[in-house]
């Protein structure tokens, strides 16, 4: 016996209903394509740090410790 294939995604778009119409928009980013913290630090002689970090410090709050996390690879959706 043969079952069908249930990869199949199911799709509805919001306003496609009568009598509204079907309206989208589709919006691309532009800017600069982003370096690595290597590159950066490189090319402008700066040394890179967490705008969060220096936010807290201005502001006197103590940032929480930090865990390292275990490393996984691919995703588990």
């Amino acid at each position: 016996m043969k079952y069908p294939r249930t990869q199949i995604a199911t799709h509805s778009a919001t306003f496609d209903f009568w009598p509204a119409t079907r309206h989208a928009l589709r919006a691309t980013p532009h800017g600069e394509r982003p370096i690595s913290v290597a590159d950066y630090e490189r090319t402008t002689g700066k040394r890179a740090s967490d705008r969060q970090l220096e936010l807290w410090a201005r502001q006197g709050i103590v940032p929480p410790e930090r865990k390292e996390l275990p490393v996984r690879g691919g995703y588990n959706d």
